[in-house]
């Protein structure tokens, strides 16, 4: 199982997470180029999908993944759905969270400059010191890795996010698909109803949470998780 963070984040996204689904899965921790301790390109098009894309492929063969489960948060979500597109005999099926980016409604912007000093880049709106509802200990972890980042990899990725948008391609969606939906991001909420008419084979789980329903419901989380691709196991 791939799981694949959000933009400002890093593999601790994931922390509250690995514990419960590692019981089932070989869990394939990604950190985004730029992001955690993957390194920070200059060219900008390697943030993009067509370098991306074949990079995460060629990972699954090197570490002889076969039949593997593709997880995303936000715009890890967007990089996952096309990451299922694109390698679908390979892809056992996709879970994402809320993701604007996959459905072509991103909140980065093209214009964002690399932010020089550590309060320009906190007072970018995904920093995840605004986070909420997050225990304390991990959003601090969090906070720091984002501090890290370089800020070229900040523009180059904030740039590129319009790019991993598939709100024109989820009919292609050939894998089977599970959306954990966090209730409580209204801004959300209005492509729910999208995602069940465009993607062919998909599970909707709604939880009580905002953005990061992984880290806000880390149990409803891996239960959903664990439910759908048991339930899938036994079908096979």
């Amino acid at each position: 199982m791939m799981l694949i963070h959000g933009f400002m984040s890093s593999n601790a996204q994931w922390d509250l997470n690995v514990e419960r689904l590692g019981r089932d899965h070989r869990l394939i921790l990604v950190e985004l180029p730029g992001h955690g301790r993957s390194c920070a390109p200059e060219d900008p098009d390697m943030y993009g999908p067509n370098a991306l894309l074949p990079a995460l492929a060629a990972l699954s063969t090197d570490l002889g993944l076969d039949r593997y489960w593709l997880v995303g948060h936000s715009l890890g979500a967007a990089v996952a759905t096309r990451l299922a597109m694109a390698e679908p005999d390979d892809v056992r099926g996709v879970i994402v969270t809320n993701s604007r980016a996959m459905f072509g409604l991103s909140r980065h912007s093209r214009s964002i400059s690399p932010p020089v000093s550590l309060a320009e880049r906190r007072e970018l709106p995904f920093h995840p010191i605004h986070a909420k509802r997050f225990p304390e200990s991990l959003q601090e972890t969090m906070a720091q890795a984002a501090d890290h980042m370089p800020a070229h990899a900040i523009a180059h990725m904030a740039a590129n996010a319009p790019k991993w948008s598939s709100a024109d391609d989820l009919s292609r969606l050939a894998v089977l698909a599970l959306l954990i939906n966090g209730m409580w991001e209204k801004a959300f909420q209005p492509h729910i109803d999208v995602a069940r008419q465009e993607i062919p084979d998909i599970t909707i789980v709604d939880l009580a949470g905002g953005h990061s329903i992984n880290i806000e419901q880390p149990e409803g989380f891996d239960d959903a998780v664990r439910c759908f691709t048991q339930e899938v196991d036994a079908r096979e």
